[in-house]
């Protein structure tokens, strides 16, 4: 190879490599795959996962399997590059939920004497949601009695 043939061809190849360089374009914290605001905020939508970067939720559904269940206490455990960042409850579903790594734990109670309403209550998970494992549950009857067996997962 002749050297102006070689000079070509680092050209090129410095042309390239330039090209897919985003060579430091600002990102604005608290959006979509930048740093975290101060206090690990985001903008509307986003949470503070991984690496103290703004990243799209996923949410999924808690259900449980006994129709007598008026509330219940429940316990996930995370695994690295998974977290609970926000559980929430809907449509008159009373609940609460603490996070302390690598446990979240929260509890919820029917907004009457009636089965739990579908789709009540959503983890919001950043990373893998196979990363999130059910390692407790106690749930309770219309009487505040224990449901021996009924069980919880999220989907």
């Amino acid at each position: 190879m002749t050297a102006p043939s070689l000079i070509r061809l680092l050209l090129l190849s410095l042309a390239l490599v330039v090209s897919a360089c985003d060579c430091g374009k600002p990102c604005t914290p608290g959006t979509k795959d930048c740093a975290c605001k101060e206090a690990s905020a985001c903008d509307d939508g986003l949470l503070c996962g991984e690496m103290n970067k703004c990243v799209s939720p996923t949410t999924v559904a808690v259900q449980v399997s006994d129709a007598n269940a008026r509330g219940c206490e429940v316990l996930l455990t995370e695994t690295a590059g998974s977290t609970v960042a926000d559980v929430t409850f809907a449509k008159g579903v009373q609940g609460a939920f603490v996070r302390e790594a690598p446990k979240v734990a929260f509890s919820f109670v029917a907004p009457a004497d009636a089965r739990l309403p579908a789709e009540s209550i959503g983890v919001a998970i950043t990373g893998p949601a196979t990363g999130i494992t059910v390692s407790k549950v106690s749930c309770v009857d219309s009487a505040g009695q224990k449901l021996a067996n009924a069980t919880v997962t999220i989907r």
